[in-house]
């Protein structure tokens, strides 16, 4: 929790600590998903607002609104909201740069 409460707070310009680094793939009034790398410990993960988890069938709700790596696939029914975020965002360059690949190849990858 305390990883949101730090976006929200600084906004998207910063960053957690020096060895993380993050990307708002969606952002709207209190919903959003947020990706995360740890480059320290090796971790990517994912945050996702309440109301967006409770859009998702119950069978791919974790109990918190974390979803490491290998759950990523979770996040497939946002992919339209997530693109138009990131292309109307001109976040496209920021996610290149994490993903080494394109929007759509990122989700047929999940």
């Amino acid at each position: 929790m305390n990883d949101i409460y730090m976006i929200e707070e600084r906004g998207s310009s910063y960053y957690f600590s020096d060895d993380e680094d993050y990307l708002v793939m969606y952002e709207r009034g209190s919903s959003y998903i947020y990706y995360v790398r740890n480059y320290e410990v090796q971790l990517e993960y994912i945050l996702i607002s309440e109301d967006l988890m409770n859009l998702m069938p119950e069978e791919v709700r974790p109990f918190t609104n974390v979803y490491l790596r290998p759950y990523f696939a979770a996040i497939k029914q946002f992919e339209e909201i997530i693109r138009s975020y990131l292309l109307l965002g001109g976040l496209l360059k920021h996610f290149n740069h994490l993903f080494n690949c394109s929007i759509s190849q990122f989700f047929e990858r999940l």
